[in-house]
């Protein structure tokens, strides 16, 4: 493997990252009380599934019509599975995500892309990308204009993207990008 693509990648971005803070903050974590767990859970759930096209429609904002009918039910069916509120739960139990520019610059250490929505609202896409271009000289991130989810929203962007963004970091002698792009 030569490269790593990532697509509207997940995790905090911090500079100050500690591998020992974070272990000892792994160890000392302890879950709230698992009725208070259900609760949130549950409720969460209840709310979301309630939700689920408008939400969509909220994280496709420059192509609203790919959050169909279709894609609102297979999320919903998911919702659904019987084990989809403990997958959900579990997130009370796991130890803190570790940084994404922790992960990308000390465990993986090869030529990484990573691909966002600039317009995704629920985080600050653009500032995320600028720090982690600072923090993680061997990615290049790219910012595309779309939503939480560009490469269902906005695919052929997506894919010239990837593309492009993958022969200029994973080739064998091509000099590395090392800031971030705007929308090709």
């Amino acid at each position: 493997v030569e490269g790593l693509a990532l697509l509207n990648s997940a995790g905090p971005i911090d500079g100050s990252f500690s591998i020992q803070q974070w272990e000892e903050q792994a160890r000392t974590k302890t879950a709230p009380p698992k009725w208070i767990v259900q609760l949130i859970t549950n409720a969460l759930f209840w709310y979301l599934e309630r939700t689920i096209p408008g939400t969509l429609k909220w994280l496709y904002p420059t192509a609203p019509d790919r959050a169909d009918k279709w894609l609102a039910e297979e999320i919903y069916r998911s919702a659904c599975d019987s084990g989809s509120v403990a997958v959900f739960a579990s997130v009370f139990y796991l130890p803190p995500p570790r940084a994404l520019n922790y992960m990308i610059n000390e465990l993986y250490e090869k030529p990484t892309v990573l691909l966002t929505g600039g317009l995704d609202p629920l985080n600050d896409a653009r500032g995320r990308t600028s720090q982690l271009s600072t923090l993680s000289p061997n990615a290049m991130v790219t910012v595309l204009e779309a939503g939480h989810c560009p490469h269902d929203e906005q695919p052929d962007q997506e894919g010239r993207r990837t593309r492009h963004s993958t022969m200029m970091t994973c080739q064998p002698g091509t000099p590395r990008l090392h800031q971030p792009t705007g929308a090709f």
